[in-house]
């Protein structure tokens, strides 16, 4: 899962990356700002923490930068 920010050049952070067998459980998820992985053993564990990543401050400030330049940016032109 990545955020991507059309206005400063469809500039691409990358959050997290998920894996898991065919049988979807258990998963990892790799939260790349934060460099922790979670183990889900099931789809209530893995929305629990997918939650805790896109709501951890790094992502937050992520998210406020790349909207502060995109607004930036769109002034500029």
């Amino acid at each position: 899962m990545s955020i991507v920010a059309p206005a400063i050049d469809n500039y691409m952070f990358r959050l997290i990356i998920a894996t898991h067998p065919v049988t979807l459980y258990p998963a990892t998820l790799k939260d790349l700002s934060n460099e922790e992985t979670y183990e889900c053993e099931n789809e209530e564990v893995f929305v629990e923490r997918l939650g805790i990543i896109l709501s951890s401050d790094r992502v937050r400030k992520v998210v406020q930068g790349l909207l502060s330049q995109s607004v930036a940016m769109e002034e500029s032109s």
